[in-house]
């Protein structure tokens, strides 16, 4: 794709290329994370990716804010997500991850505290 954008932002995070793989940064904000806002970061994404497969770090660690069961489902069967590495930085997010760990069955998803080991273990998928 020509002029393909290299960041897109969102309501509540924004999507950028570093290192080979998608960085989902979320932001600290009182925006809903449903369906709609799930809906345009993959847009985002596809847009950054020209449609390729992709790996995506996702750093909650400046958020608190949690998708709802519709975003969830929906960010959980992407098709062409390769691997999910998550950021967290408290215990009630932490939680949270690893129960959508538990239902996304598509692809590796995994939980970290430490960014470093994130991108490690996403470079090995």
């Amino acid at each position: 794709m020509k002029n393909a954008p290299t960041v897109v932002e969102t309501n509540v995070a924004i999507v950028k290329k570093d290192r080979g793989f998608l960085r989902v940064t979320f932001f600290d904000t009182d925006a809903a994370f449903d369906l709609s806002e799930a809906m345009k970061q993959y847009q985002g994404i596809l847009s950054i990716t020209d449609g390729k497969p992709f790996k995506v770090l996702v750093d909650t660690r400046n958020s608190w804010i949690l998708p709802e069961n519709e975003a969830q489902h929906y960010l959980s069967n992407l098709d062409d997500k390769i691997a999910e590495a998550i950021v967290v930085k408290t215990l009630a997010v932490r939680i949270f991850s690893k129960l959508y760990v538990k239902l996304n069955k598509k692809n590796p998803t995994k939980v970290f505290t430490q960014e470093d080991k994130a991108i490690e273990w996403l470079r090995e998928q």
